[in-house]
């Protein structure tokens, strides 16, 4: 079948691929067990960088100075950056990369969140203060 227009080829190629794949699980499974299994370094480090830019993403959007830091003490580290709920996220995960996808997924949407380190985070809920 030829098509003109690219996205209704693209289109259903997808779809064939998809339909192949269902219908032929039980042959493709061995295969891309033993593939992923003899490149899960490279699955494992793709995985890292793609979590890494996209709560990096998130995080930068929910910062009021725009910056990939604490907005309560200017931690710059990542790792020790989190998002302080300050009030109720419906329709949305509460925490880890579940959240960081929804929240990207759904471009960043104004919500009650602001970006935090741990330390921040953890006085403002016990204390109130941060």
């Amino acid at each position: 079948m030829t098509y003109k227009d690219p996205e209704k080829r693209r289109a259903h190629l997808r779809a064939y691929m998809r339909a192949y794949r269902e219908s032929h699980r039980d042959k493709l499974r061995p295969y891309m067990r033993a593939y992923y299994l003899a490149h899960k370094e490279n699955y494992r480090a793709h995985d890292r960088s793609y979590r890494f830019t996209r709560k990096a993403a998130v995080l930068t959007a929910y910062n009021p100075t725009g910056r990939l830091s604490c907005a309560t003490c200017g931690e710059p580290r990542i790792g020790a950056l989190t998002l302080s709920h300050l009030g109720p996220t419906p329709a949305f995960p509460r925490c880890g990369h579940k959240l960081y996808s929804a929240l990207r997924k759904a471009n960043c949407p104004p919500l009650p969140l602001l970006t935090e380190c741990m330390n921040c985070n953890v006085t403002r809920d016990n204390w109130g203060n941060g």
